[in-house]
């Protein structure tokens, strides 16, 4: 998750502290969704 947020919402990521919890809930769900699909491969 942190490496989709680090490359598509970098500046809204690091003023959140780098913490995915506080991430703007469409951007967790974005984030989560590419993660799962890192997982399958």
């Amino acid at each position: 998750m942190e490496l989709y947020l680090l490359w598509n919402k970098p500046g809204h990521f690091e003023a959140t502290g780098y913490r995915v919890e506080q991430v703007k809930r469409d951007y967790q769900l974005r984030a989560e969704r590419f993660a799962n699909l890192l997982a399958l491969r």
